[in-house]
């Protein structure tokens, strides 16, 4: 009798077996087409931001900055590796946006002001203000590339032999009516481009370098090249410019000559302009200058 009762248990067992089977490599089949589809698709992407990047590497205005900064094709060729690879760093962009946290521009100047009432400041924002020196100083090249990632704020320059604070602050408010106070652009396609050269001899070539991009934002680079080094000094400012009748414009290359704006621009900054030169500077351009600072990157875009 006991025999009858376990041949069923038996049986029973035996005959789940082909059922467990067909379960167990339903799920396997099932985990390696979803690990499949992730391979391909990481694949894709990277093949998409490889195709990006070496467009990006080709364009006129970058292709002119890096002969600019890096005359030697070697080390050319070394930063553009080093900076492709930040592409694929998810660790370093994390950390970014901690560090604009922490040291973005507004924090700098809040930071400088307590601590000249208060001492040395903390080092969240000691090192976070370092770092985000080194992303303009040594890894421009890859914020250019990822500017459509970062997120910027009206920050407007402040100059109260000029304007109130309260003056400063209508304007403010009035920018961003227009723009937003907060303001991520479209594309990193820059449409035209302009160097000034303001220092060159045996031993050194200094010169500012002006990105139009496509929503009609002013990016300025400062290089400083040691001949006899063969080193660069590279610096990115962590700004967005642009004027009323610029960032209005619907055809950009059309109203706007940024050769023009330049030299305008360096009588404007000169200690010698005169009351009259700086309103028709603000008139040519259809107002005061348009400030934005970076403040965050989007690692998920």
């Amino acid at each position: 009798m006991k025999i009858k009762k376990i041949l069923p248990a038996v049986f029973l067992t035996m005959a789940a077996l082909p059922a467990i089977s067909c379960a167990s490599n339903s799920n396997a089949n099932t985990n390696s087409n979803n690990a499949k589809s992730l391979f391909e698709k990481i694949t894709k992407e990277n093949v998409t931001i490889n195709q990006r990047w070496n467009d990006f590497i080709e364009s006129k205005a970058i292709n002119s900055l890096l002969n600019l900064a890096f005359p030697k094709k070697e080390n050319r060729e070394k930063y553009i590796k080093e900076q492709n690879e930040l592409n694929y760093d998810s660790k370093y962009k994390k950390d970014l946006k901690y560090w604009l946290s922490y040291g973005n521009n507004i924090q700098s100047a809040l930071g400088s002001d307590s601590n000249f009432f208060f001492g040395d400041l903390p080092y969240p924002y000691e090192n976070s203000r370092a770092r985000v020196g080194q992303l303009f100083d040594n890894n421009w090249l890859w914020f250019l590339f990822n500017l459509d990632k970062f997120t910027f704020v009206n920050y407007p320059s402040v100059n109260l032999f000029e304007k109130t604070s309260t003056q400063y602050s209508i304007q403010s408010q009035e920018n961003s009516l227009v723009l937003g106070t907060f303001y991520t652009p479209n594309s990193n396609k820059i449409i035209d481009f302009s160097t000034q050269i303001y220092e060159s001899d045996d031993e050194i070539l200094t010169a500012n370098v002006w990105l139009l991009i496509e929503a009609g934002f002013l990016i300025r680079i400062e290089v400083r090249h040691y001949l006899q080094d063969e080193l660069s000094d590279i610096s990115l400012l962590g700004y967005l410019f642009t004027y009323p009748d610029l960032i209005s414009s619907n055809n950009k290359l059309r109203d706007f000559n940024i050769k023009k704006y330049i030299e305008d621009n360096e009588d404007f900054d000169s200690k010698s302009v005169d009351e009259l030169k700086s309103l028709l500077f603000t008139e040519r351009y259809g107002g005061s200058k348009i400030r934005y600072t970076v403040v965050d990157i989007n690692n998920e875009k």
